[in-house]
């Protein structure tokens, strides 16, 4: 069994569930809860203090004209609840014509003109997009792939994340006010769907895609460089992790190839990333494990390698530095489940098993119950697979070094995660950048769509 590691907050406030000294004792069932707390505390608060950058919030001009103004006045409260800041959350407001067919390619031109033109210098945005009449049930929405994609571009240079209309649309309902005037505020039966919402808006959509973490690791972890790995659609996503979760640098690329990469991409990817992170290490970089979404192909071990040689031979990394690499499989193909069984033989209880149990099989194959107790999701928690590929780093400390990463539940605290944050975060962006969406359509509009019409 693995413990849980401590978490270190705002104001050196650290969090344990294994009694360490000087922390906030919690019992790992109070756990999920705490983490909540202290991270809306205002005496505690986000790890990361710094201000935020330039902030654009994109709005269709439908919302502005109906429950625009409550709906900003709402969201920006809960950034600055999570994020206080000297002047407070004060996005640029950007409206774009909505009133147009709410096809992908009236839409995503709307928007693109509508940001071309207000919004002038680098920074971070929000979108909020409607779903598009267009769009094809239970497949990934292409309207959002083409904001985050477009906009990243040059000269625009936005790190984009996307909402979607429909929650606030039907959370906020229009009455007559004191005055007499119209006004908008939430609907009584949907006040606790919409602060749910405001709250994962606020974290996820806007302090996380400015990479402000609310926590990181006060137990250090076994590698002093953990990089995730994963290639979709021709897009390659890596997540370098250090020792400590303080410092998680994205990169996300374009490939040729559709799901893996060629030996000399990765070593380039590998030595920026590695590079920046030497530049900003205390200590001596010596332990580098990677983390491969899926099958890692020889041409990426090739690759990594290499890169590993050269970083060693410029003196950036020690000269004795090492390399483990790991295969995490989201879905194994010889699952394994876990019990937590209790009582006697009449009145038996099973029950899923507590975060943290684990069990290696045969050296290489590891399983580890990222989900369970004290956690309660529904269903049966299955284990995260994971296969010892190469290295030095004993097994056992990569695989704790795993589990730790997927305590590391940035994205929803008061919950637990299945997969380390390494391929957490890589599953957030590639989940829009690595969609496809109709290029032409966006190019030529009305035009392509007449095109694309069957003919009767």
């Amino acid at each position: 069994m693995f413990a849980v590691p401590d978490f270190r907050f705002g104001h050196s406030t650290v969090l344990s569930v294994r009694n360490s000294h000087r922390a906030l004792h919690v019992g790992l069932d109070k756990l999920g809860k705490t983490r909540l707390a202290l991270m809306k505390d205002s005496k505690v608060g986000f790890y990361h203090t710094d201000p935020l950058d330039r902030q654009y919030l994109v709005l269709p001009q439908s919302v502005i004209d109906s429950y625009g103004a409550r709906f900003i006045r709402d969201l920006s409260q809960n950034v600055d609840q999570l994020y206080p800041q000297e002047r407070g959350y004060e996005p640029e407001i950007v409206a774009y014509n909505d009133r147009v067919k709410k096809t992908f390619a009236y839409q995503a031109n709307a928007i693109l003109e509508a940001v071309k033109a207000k919004a002038r210098k680098p920074g971070y945005a929000v979108v909020m997009i409607h779903h598009t009449s267009d769009r094809r049930l239970r497949e990934e929405d292409q309207l959002a792939a083409m904001v985050v994609r477009e906009l990243r571009k040059a000269p625009l240079d936005l790190k984009v994340s996307v909402i979607h209309s429909l929650i606030a649309r039907e959370c906020y309902v229009l009455i007559q006010g004191r005055d007499g005037k119209p006004l908008y505020v939430p609907r009584e039966s949907s006040r606790k769907r919409l602060s749910g919402y405001l709250l994962n808006v606020a974290l996820n959509k806007v302090l996380l895609n400015n990479q402000r973490w609310p926590f990181v690791l006060d137990t250090p972890l076994h590698a002093d460089l953990t990089i995730g790995i994963d290639v979709k659609l021709n897009t390659a996503g890596i997540i370098l992790v250090g020792r400590n979760g303080e410092r998680i640098r994205p990169l996300c690329r374009d490939s040729r190839q559709k799901e893996k990469l060629k030996a000399e991409q990765i070593e380039l990817y590998l030595k920026e990333l590695v590079s920046e992170e030497a530049s900003a290490a205390n200590s001596p970089i010596r332990v580098i494990v990677l983390h491969r979404d899926g099958r890692i192909w020889p041409e990426e071990i090739e690759g990594a390698e290499r890169a590993i040689e050269y970083l060693k031979r410029m003196g950036i990394i020690s000269h004795d530095a090492t390399l483990t690499i790991l295969e995490i499989s989201k879905h194994s193909p010889a699952p394994q489940r876990f019990f937590d069984i209790s009582g006697g033989d009449e009145e038996e209880s099973v029950d899923n098993p507590q975060i943290g149990l684990y069990r290696i099989i045969g050296g290489v194959d590891g399983y580890i119950c990222t989900t369970g107790r004290p956690f309660g999701r529904q269903g049966t928690s299955e284990p995260l697979h994971v296969r010892y590929v190469k290295g030095c780093l004993p097994f056992e400390h990569a695989l704790e070094d795993v589990f730790a990463l997927s305590a590391l539940a940035l994205t929803k605290p008061d919950d637990c995660m299945r997969n380390p944050i390494t391929i957490k975060l890589n599953d957030r962006i590639l989940g829009d950048v690595a969609t496809e969406y109709d290029e032409e359509a966006l190019e030529f509009g009305e035009a392509a769509e007449v095109e694309q019409e069957p003919v009767s």
